[in-house]
Parts: structure tokens; C-alpha cells; sequence
């Protein structure tokens, strides 16, 4: 199979944006939650996300610029990494469109929040699996800044994780980013 060479060093950020997404699918959607500095519930979806460790359980986000859930991690050192599945993937686009600095986002009705127990930020109601985060670590790199946070406590929905402790995966079916602009599901196979 011929290949083509694509050197980073001659694209610019915008197409190295575009190659690197579509390749690098399926990627998972964290949508995080926190609180505002007044107390109100930011939700924003982000596709450069997972567990990045088990001992101890460590996941991470990536924010292409400081945006608002970027300073209320760093200001209340928490954050919940919600899974929405497939279908919230109207909620999760509304959630994701960006906000004029003098703006308010507005966060749908259908999307309610409990306060974590573990962390000062809100569990999303109906993700299937939610996992309430210390901050533990930003590293910048470039534009974007990679947010790790300790896992202090898993929440799930009814059903979804079984007597073998694993989740069921048709249950929880992610919502995934495939590329630029594509949304995607997975499914399993042996």
C-alpha cells in the first residue's frame, strides 16, 4: 500500500486540527461539568478525553484555550466526566456551542444535576456513568491545555454495570466524536 506523507511542519494549525481528528476516531465525549463563580451549572462536551490511568484512576480532558470550564476547574480544583450516550447527542451539541464572553450559557432544561458528594461540582442526572474529579494536574502544550483530574467517585445508572463489575456496553453506548464534525457510536463485537 503506497502511503502519503503529510509533515506536520508544512500544514497549519487548522489542517493539522482537521487530519488529526479524522484519523484518531473514535474519540470519547467527557462532558464535563462544573460550577460557574456564581454557582450555575456549566456543561461542555470535550472529544480529547479518557482514562488515562487505573492505579490510581486518573482521567483527563483537553481545552483548546482557556475557556470557562478550564477556569472553574483550576478556580474549585473539581470536575464530573459525564458519558452521555448516543442519545443525547442533541443535548450534548447545544451544550457545546460557544458563548460570547458576556453572555450566559444556557443550559437545557432536560439536563438536571445533582452536587457531587466527593467533589464541589454537579453530576450530570442522565449521563450513564459519571466520575467525580479532584484536580490533580494542567499541563499546557501549545494552545491547549490537558487537564487530569483523580477520580474520587464512580456514579452509574441502574442496571449498567453487572455481577462481573464490568459495564454493559450496549447500555452505555457512548457518544463518540469521529471527526471534524461527525458524531459516531461504537459497537461491540468478539
Amino acid at each position: 500500500m503506497e502511503k502519503q506523507l503529510h509533515n506536520i511542519k508544512d500544514l497549519d494549525g487548522a489542517q493539522v486540527y482537521k487530519l488529526a481528528m479524522s484519523i484518531g476516531a473514535p474519540r470519547l465525549i467527557a462532558w464535563i461539568s462544573t460550577y460557574n463563580q456564581d454557582g450555575t451549572v456549566n456543561v461542555a462536551p470535550y472529544a480529547m478525553s479518557g482514562v488515562v490511568s487505573v492505579d490510581p484512576l486518573i482521567v483527563q480532558f483537553c481545552s483548546i484555550g482557556k475557556k470557562l470550564t478550564y477556569q472553574n476547574v483550576t478556580e474549585r480544583k473539581a470536575f464530573v466526566f459525564n458519558i452521555p450516550s448516543v442519545s443525547h447527542r442533541d443535548l450534548v451539541a447545544q451544550t457545546g456551542k460557544p458563548v460570547p464572553a458576556d453572555e450566559t450559557k444556557v443550559i437545557p432544561a432536560e439536563i438536571t444535576t445533582t452536587e457531587g458528594l466527593h467533589v464541589d461540582a454537579p453530576i450530570i442526572d442522565l449521563a450513564q456513568a459519571s466520575f467525580e474529579c479532584e484536580l490533580i494536574e494542567t499541563k499546557e502544550m501549545g494552545s491547549s491545555t490537558i487537564i487530569y483530574g483523580k477520580v474520587k467517585a464512580i456514579h452509574t445508572a441502574e442496571g449498567l454495570v453487572g455481577e462481573s463489575g464490568a459495564a454493559d456496553f450496549a447500555q452505555l453506548n457512548p457518544l463518540t466524536r469521529l471527526g471534524t464534525i461527525e458524531w459516531g457510536e461504537t459497537k461491540a463485537f468478539i
